[in-house]
């Protein structure tokens, strides 16, 4: 039962980001997404590309030492 009581602390951490920080400059990568969502019109190709520029630093960050990540979360779980 530690996923409902965790659950609510990104959220709580988008909301603190996205009102109290003002300038452009310090706003995350998240907050900074909502500049493409308007009242009434939306860019999708924007917030698509945001997303993939996002998301790609760590799909790489992942993929290239992948092997020996898996190697030592087995063996971390191995130890006695």
């Amino acid at each position: 039962m530690r996923g409902p009581a965790c659950s609510p602390w990104p959220w709580n951490e988008y909301l603190f980001a996205y009102t109290c920080i003002q300038d452009d400059h310090f706003k995350t990568v998240i907050t900074s997404c909502q500049a493409f969502i308007g009242r009434f019109t939306t860019d999708w190709g924007l917030t698509s590309a945001a997303a993939i520029i996002t998301i790609f630093p760590v799909l790489v960050f992942f993929r290239l030492p992948r092997r020996r990540f898996i190697e030592g979360l087995t063996q971390g779980g191995l130890r006695a």
